[in-house]
Protein backbone atom coordinates (compact mmCIF):
# COMPACT_ATOMS: atom_id res chain seq x y z
CA UNK A 1 0.00 0.00 0.00
CA UNK A 2 1.17 3.49 -0.77
CA UNK A 3 2.22 5.74 1.66
CA UNK A 4 0.17 9.25 1.37
CA UNK A 5 2.60 12.14 1.44
CA UNK A 6 2.14 13.97 4.95
CA UNK A 7 3.09 17.47 3.01
CA UNK A 8 0.06 16.55 0.66
CA UNK A 9 -2.49 16.24 3.73
CA UNK A 10 -1.01 19.63 5.13
CA UNK A 11 -1.65 21.23 1.69
CA UNK A 12 -5.26 19.84 1.61
CA UNK A 13 -6.10 21.11 5.15
CA UNK A 14 -4.23 24.53 4.51
CA UNK A 15 -6.51 24.79 1.03
CA UNK A 16 -9.79 24.01 2.88
CA UNK A 17 -9.30 26.48 5.62
CA UNK A 18 -8.67 29.34 3.43
CA UNK A 19 -11.01 28.70 1.07
CA UNK A 20 -13.89 27.90 4.14
CA UNK A 21 -12.55 31.96 5.38
CA UNK A 22 -13.20 33.05 1.94
CA UNK A 23 -16.68 32.00 1.58
CA UNK A 24 -17.62 33.07 5.30
CA UNK A 25 -15.79 36.13 4.07
CA UNK A 26 -17.99 36.83 1.22
CA UNK A 27 -21.18 35.39 1.98
CA UNK A 28 -20.84 36.92 5.52
CA UNK A 29 -20.50 40.47 3.54
CA UNK A 30 -23.36 39.81 1.36
CA UNK A 31 -21.86 40.58 -1.77
CA UNK A 32 -22.75 37.21 -3.51
CA UNK A 33 -26.84 39.01 -2.47
CA UNK A 34 -26.34 42.30 -2.55
CA UNK A 35 -27.78 44.31 -5.49
CA UNK A 36 -25.98 46.84 -6.85
CA UNK A 37 -26.44 49.71 -8.90
CA UNK A 38 -23.45 51.48 -10.34
CA UNK A 39 -23.24 55.85 -10.72
CA UNK A 40 -20.75 58.13 -11.52
CA UNK A 41 -19.97 61.53 -10.28
CA UNK A 42 -17.90 64.52 -11.40
CA UNK A 43 -16.62 66.79 -8.65
CA UNK A 44 -14.86 70.21 -9.77
CA UNK A 45 -12.31 70.20 -7.57
CA UNK A 46 -9.62 68.11 -6.12
CA UNK A 47 -10.67 65.06 -4.27
CA UNK A 48 -7.84 64.30 -1.82
CA UNK A 49 -9.00 62.42 0.91
CA UNK A 50 -11.09 60.14 -0.91
CA UNK A 51 -10.46 56.30 -1.29
CA UNK A 52 -11.84 53.70 -2.71
CA UNK A 53 -14.49 51.79 -0.66
CA UNK A 54 -15.22 55.38 1.30
CA UNK A 55 -18.78 55.45 2.59
CA UNK A 56 -21.57 56.91 0.41
CA UNK A 57 -24.49 58.16 2.59
CA UNK A 58 -27.72 59.57 2.06
CA UNK A 59 -28.47 62.06 4.65
CA UNK A 60 -25.88 60.08 6.97
CA UNK A 61 -27.58 56.65 6.03
CA UNK A 62 -24.85 55.09 4.20
CA UNK A 63 -26.25 53.63 1.34
CA UNK A 64 -23.28 52.47 -1.17
CA UNK A 65 -19.47 53.16 -1.62
CA UNK A 66 -17.01 54.23 -3.88
CA UNK A 67 -15.73 51.87 -6.19
CA UNK A 68 -13.68 53.40 -8.50
CA UNK A 69 -11.76 57.01 -8.74
CA UNK A 70 -10.40 58.26 -11.96
CA UNK A 71 -8.71 61.42 -13.93
CA UNK A 72 -10.60 61.28 -16.87
CA UNK A 73 -13.67 59.02 -18.31
CA UNK A 74 -16.37 60.58 -20.69
CA UNK A 75 -16.03 64.70 -20.22
CA UNK A 76 -14.64 66.47 -22.63
CA UNK A 77 -10.55 66.33 -23.40
CA UNK A 78 -10.40 70.26 -21.78
CA UNK A 79 -12.49 69.50 -18.85
CA UNK A 80 -11.33 68.61 -15.66
CA UNK A 81 -13.36 67.19 -13.45
CA UNK A 82 -12.57 64.57 -11.63
CA UNK A 83 -15.00 61.21 -12.15
CA UNK A 84 -15.94 58.89 -9.01
CA UNK A 85 -17.72 55.96 -9.52
CA UNK A 86 -19.95 54.62 -6.96
CA UNK A 87 -22.29 51.87 -6.20
CA UNK A 88 -25.79 52.25 -4.37
CA UNK A 89 -26.66 49.36 -2.51
CA UNK A 90 -30.34 48.36 -2.59
CA UNK A 91 -29.70 45.99 0.36
CA UNK A 92 -28.95 48.33 2.58
CA UNK A 93 -31.48 50.63 1.28
CA UNK A 94 -34.06 49.00 2.19
CA UNK A 95 -32.47 47.72 5.66
CA UNK A 96 -32.92 51.35 6.47
CA UNK A 97 -36.37 51.70 5.98
CA UNK A 98 -35.98 53.45 2.27
CA UNK A 99 -37.54 52.38 -0.97
CA UNK A 100 -35.35 49.82 -2.48
CA UNK A 101 -35.40 50.68 -6.46
CA UNK A 102 -32.40 52.54 -7.28
CA UNK A 103 -32.70 52.00 -11.02
CA UNK A 104 -31.51 54.65 -13.26
CA UNK A 105 -34.62 56.01 -13.81
CA UNK A 106 -35.54 56.34 -10.68
CA UNK A 107 -32.38 58.07 -9.86
CA UNK A 108 -33.08 60.46 -12.65
CA UNK A 109 -36.34 61.35 -11.07
CA UNK A 110 -34.83 61.98 -8.01
CA UNK A 111 -32.48 64.25 -9.70
CA UNK A 112 -35.26 66.33 -11.67
CA UNK A 113 -36.48 66.97 -8.13
CA UNK A 114 -32.94 67.79 -6.35
CA UNK A 115 -31.04 65.20 -6.24
CA UNK A 116 -27.12 66.15 -5.54
CA UNK A 117 -23.61 64.48 -4.94
CA UNK A 118 -21.23 66.57 -2.34
CA UNK A 119 -17.59 65.46 -0.47
CA UNK A 120 -18.18 65.79 2.97
CA UNK A 121 -15.12 65.46 5.31
CA UNK A 122 -15.68 62.76 7.54
CA UNK A 123 -13.15 63.60 10.10
CA UNK A 124 -11.19 66.79 10.51
CA UNK A 125 -8.03 64.92 12.06
CA UNK A 126 -7.87 62.39 9.07
CA UNK A 127 -9.23 65.01 6.70
CA UNK A 128 -10.99 61.57 5.19
CA UNK A 129 -13.69 62.34 2.68
CA UNK A 130 -17.21 60.50 1.89
CA UNK A 131 -19.80 61.44 -0.84
CA UNK A 132 -22.49 62.67 0.61
CA UNK A 133 -26.31 62.45 -1.39
CA UNK A 134 -29.14 65.14 -0.54
CA UNK A 135 -32.01 67.07 -1.47
CA UNK A 136 -30.94 70.56 -2.64
CA UNK A 137 -33.66 71.31 -5.39
CA UNK A 138 -32.53 75.12 -5.45
CA UNK A 139 -29.39 74.03 -7.24
CA UNK A 140 -28.95 73.63 -10.76
CA UNK A 141 -28.08 70.50 -12.45
CA UNK A 142 -24.86 70.15 -13.97
CA UNK A 143 -24.10 67.01 -16.09
CA UNK A 144 -20.71 66.60 -17.69
CA UNK A 145 -20.41 63.04 -18.87
CA UNK A 146 -21.01 63.18 -22.64
CA UNK A 147 -20.96 59.18 -23.59
CA UNK A 148 -23.56 58.43 -20.35
CA UNK A 149 -22.79 54.77 -20.45
CA UNK A 150 -22.96 55.31 -16.71
CA UNK A 151 -25.86 56.81 -15.34
CA UNK A 152 -24.33 60.90 -13.33
CA UNK A 153 -25.69 61.96 -10.40
CA UNK A 154 -24.97 66.22 -10.76
CA UNK A 155 -22.39 67.27 -8.35
CA UNK A 156 -22.13 70.61 -5.95
CA UNK A 157 -19.03 72.30 -5.05
CA UNK A 158 -17.90 72.06 -1.22
CA UNK A 159 -17.97 74.64 1.50
CA UNK A 160 -14.93 75.52 1.10
CA UNK A 161 -14.76 75.21 -2.90
CA UNK A 162 -17.94 77.98 -2.63
CA UNK A 163 -15.76 80.28 -0.78
CA UNK A 164 -12.74 79.95 -2.65
CA UNK A 165 -14.56 80.88 -6.32
CA UNK A 166 -15.87 83.54 -4.31
CA UNK A 167 -12.80 84.67 -3.13
CA UNK A 168 -11.51 83.94 -7.14
CA UNK A 169 -14.48 86.10 -8.14
CA UNK A 170 -13.60 89.32 -6.08
CA UNK A 171 -9.82 88.97 -6.90
CA UNK A 172 -10.85 89.25 -10.76
CA UNK A 173 -12.72 92.24 -10.29
CA UNK A 174 -10.01 93.53 -8.09
CA UNK A 175 -7.84 92.96 -10.55
CA UNK A 176 -9.68 94.67 -13.20
CA UNK A 177 -10.15 97.72 -11.21
CA UNK A 178 -7.96 101.05 -11.55
CA UNK A 179 -6.84 101.57 -7.69
CA UNK A 180 -4.12 104.02 -9.02
CA UNK A 181 -7.34 106.08 -10.32
CA UNK A 182 -9.14 105.10 -7.03
CA UNK A 183 -6.00 106.84 -4.79
CA UNK A 184 -5.54 110.13 -7.29
CA UNK A 185 -9.07 110.66 -6.82
CA UNK A 186 -9.41 109.94 -2.86
CA UNK A 187 -5.96 111.84 -2.18
CA UNK A 188 -7.93 115.03 -4.29
CA UNK A 189 -10.73 114.99 -1.91
CA UNK A 190 -8.72 114.92 1.04
CA UNK A 191 -6.96 117.78 -0.33
CA UNK A 192 -10.25 119.39 -1.50
CA UNK A 193 -11.50 119.09 2.13
CA UNK A 194 -8.47 120.48 3.41
CA UNK A 195 -8.72 123.68 1.25
CA UNK A 196 -12.22 124.15 2.85
CA UNK A 197 -11.46 123.63 6.23
CA UNK A 198 -8.81 126.18 6.44
CA UNK A 199 -10.10 128.64 3.84
CA UNK A 200 -10.85 132.17 5.32
CA UNK A 201 -14.25 132.06 3.94
CA UNK A 202 -15.25 129.30 5.91
CA UNK A 203 -14.59 130.64 9.35
CA UNK A 204 -16.06 134.04 8.55
CA UNK A 205 -19.09 132.11 7.60
CA UNK A 206 -19.14 129.85 10.77
CA UNK A 207 -18.51 133.42 12.58
CA UNK A 208 -21.70 134.89 11.23
CA UNK A 209 -23.42 131.42 11.25
CA UNK A 210 -23.07 132.03 15.20
CA UNK A 211 -23.89 135.81 15.52
CA UNK A 212 -27.21 134.87 13.29
CA UNK A 213 -27.88 132.27 15.96
CA UNK A 214 -27.29 134.54 18.55
CA UNK A 215 -29.33 137.28 17.45
CA UNK A 216 -32.24 134.74 16.77
CA UNK A 217 -32.02 133.55 20.33
CA UNK A 218 -32.18 136.66 21.75
CA UNK A 219 -35.02 137.53 19.45
CA UNK A 220 -36.97 135.04 20.39
CA UNK A 221 -36.52 135.94 24.28
CA UNK A 222 -37.91 139.38 23.69
CA UNK A 223 -40.71 137.49 21.74
CA UNK A 224 -41.44 135.55 24.23
CA UNK A 225 -41.46 138.14 27.15
CA UNK A 226 -43.47 140.50 25.11
CA UNK A 227 -46.45 137.97 23.65
CA UNK A 228 -46.35 137.38 27.57
CA UNK A 229 -48.79 139.97 28.54
CA UNK A 230 -50.92 140.34 24.97
CA UNK A 231 -51.62 136.29 25.64
CA UNK A 232 -52.41 136.84 29.10
CA UNK A 233 -54.70 139.83 28.31
CA UNK A 234 -56.53 137.77 25.23
CA UNK A 235 -57.08 134.86 27.57
CA UNK A 236 -58.87 137.38 29.86
CA UNK A 237 -60.46 138.76 27.04
CA UNK A 238 -62.10 135.53 26.14
CA UNK A 239 -63.54 134.75 29.82
CA UNK A 240 -65.03 138.02 29.41
CA UNK A 241 -66.37 137.63 26.39
CA UNK A 242 -67.97 133.74 27.67
CA UNK A 243 -69.03 135.09 30.58
CA UNK A 244 -70.77 138.13 28.55
CA UNK A 245 -72.30 135.41 26.38
CA UNK A 246 -73.64 133.11 29.10
CA UNK A 247 -75.53 136.22 30.78
CA UNK A 248 -76.36 136.62 27.52
CA UNK A 249 -78.09 133.20 26.71
CA UNK A 250 -79.77 133.76 30.12
CA UNK A 251 -81.31 137.01 29.03
CA UNK A 252 -83.02 135.34 26.19
CA UNK A 253 -84.16 132.45 27.60
CA UNK A 254 -86.32 135.06 30.19
CA UNK A 255 -87.17 137.06 27.35
CA UNK A 256 -88.78 133.90 25.83
CA UNK A 257 -90.37 132.67 28.92
CA UNK A 258 -91.70 135.87 29.30
CA UNK A 259 -93.52 136.17 25.38
CA UNK A 260 -94.22 132.97 25.48
CA UNK A 261 -98.47 132.23 24.66
CA UNK A 262 -98.62 131.06 27.70
CA UNK A 263 -97.01 132.76 30.03
CA UNK A 264 -98.74 135.36 32.59
CA UNK A 265 -97.50 138.75 30.67
CA UNK A 266 -99.31 137.45 27.44
CA UNK A 267 -102.37 137.13 29.03
CA UNK A 268 -102.33 140.76 30.76
CA UNK A 269 -101.50 141.73 27.63
CA UNK A 270 -104.16 140.71 26.43
CA UNK A 271 -106.66 141.66 28.94
CA UNK A 272 -105.66 145.10 29.08
CA UNK A 273 -105.90 145.15 24.82
CA UNK A 274 -109.41 144.07 25.12
CA UNK A 275 -110.21 146.41 27.75
CA UNK A 276 -108.76 149.19 25.40
CA UNK A 277 -111.04 147.71 22.52
CA UNK A 278 -114.39 148.25 24.96
CA UNK A 279 -112.96 151.85 25.59
CA UNK A 280 -112.48 152.85 22.56
CA UNK A 281 -115.67 152.02 21.02
CA UNK A 282 -117.29 153.90 24.22
CA UNK A 283 -115.29 156.22 22.87
CA UNK A 284 -116.65 156.18 19.24
CA UNK A 285 -120.62 156.28 20.39
CA UNK A 286 -120.36 159.33 22.48
CA UNK A 287 -118.52 161.33 19.09
CA UNK A 288 -121.25 159.80 16.99
CA UNK A 289 -123.81 160.93 19.84
CA UNK A 290 -122.20 164.32 20.06
CA UNK A 291 -122.46 164.76 16.63
CA UNK A 292 -126.14 164.24 16.40
CA UNK A 293 -127.22 166.40 19.12
CA UNK A 294 -124.42 168.51 19.92
CA UNK A 295 -126.75 170.53 22.88
CA UNK A 296 -126.22 167.50 25.02
CA UNK A 297 -123.29 168.44 26.52
CA UNK A 298 -125.76 171.58 27.87
CA UNK A 299 -128.74 169.75 28.95
CA UNK A 300 -127.79 166.49 29.21
CA UNK A 301 -129.00 163.39 28.06
CA UNK A 302 -132.92 163.18 27.70
CA UNK A 303 -133.64 160.24 29.92
CA UNK A 304 -137.13 160.31 29.06
CA UNK A 305 -137.12 160.55 25.35
CA UNK A 306 -134.49 157.07 25.75
CA UNK A 307 -137.04 155.24 27.92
Amino acid sequence: MKRVSPTLIGAFVVGGVALTIAAIAIIGSGRWFARTYPFVLYFPGEVDGLHVGAPVRFKGVEIGNVTKIMLHYDQPPEDRHIPVFINLDANKVSSAGGWADLSPERIQAAVERGLRAQLQTESLLTGLLFVQLDFQPNTAAKFVGVAHETPEIPTLPTALEQIQLVVRRLLDKLEHFDLDRLGRSIESTVEAVEKLVNSPELKETIVALHNTMESIEVLSKQLSADMGPAVKSFLATSDRAQKTMVELEATLTSTRTLIAPDSPLAYQVVDTLENLSQAARSVRALADALERDPSMLLRGRNTERRQ
